[in-house]
């Protein structure tokens, strides 16, 4: 309901800055196709490619969205299976690596109605593109494709999925 403008109290608002524009936390990224960005063959490899694969619930799917202090809108994307970063390649792929302080690691989030898209800071206008079906590559685009380079996020659990575990010491893998 719209009242007249009175200047009293409830009237009034301040707006406050929000550099990121999304929470820290588990997601899902869905491709428009609504095939999820994956690990090939849920890899734990440095260098493993990012893909498309259908919905698994597997923790390769699954990714932790964290702020990069200082830079607004920026974004680090971490492997729940590997604790591996999506790094920008220079030639244009996308794969996981160890954890730096690298930009190629580092993501803007533009969030469009109903999307996000995720562009690459090592490398301004060069966005997360994926097209193709199960299994087909994720890579960088600078063309401006809505239909490759929008992804949706949706919340994730970050724990393991109901299951039989073998637990084993990371230095002993036997």
């Amino acid at each position: 309901q719209l009242w007249t403008a009175t200047g009293g109290a409830s009237q009034r608002f301040s707006v406050e800055p929000r550099p990121h524009v999304l929470g820290e936390g588990a997601y899902t990224i869905a491709s428009p196709s609504g095939l999820l960005v994956d690990l090939s063959h849920g890899s734990d490899e440095d260098g493993a490619q990012a893909v498309l694969f259908s919905p698994n619930e597997g923790l390769n799917q699954r990714w932790y969205l964290t702020p990069v202090d200082g830079r607004d809108g920026v974004y680090t994307v971490e492997s729940l299976a590997s604790a591996k970063r999506l790094a920008a390649g220079a030639d244009g792929s996308v794969s996981q690596r160890a954890a730096s302080d690298d930009a190629s690691q580092w993501w803007r989030v533009d969030v469009e109605t109903g999307y996000v898209r995720l562009e690459s800071v090592s490398s301004p206008g060069t966005r997360l593109a994926a097209g193709g079906g199960s299994g087909a590559r994720v890579g960088l685009s600078s063309a401006d494709d809505p239909s490759t380079q929008r992804f949706s996020l949706a919340p994730a659990e970050a724990a393991l999925p109901t299951g039989t575990y073998v637990v084993r010491l990371a230095s002993d893998p036997s």
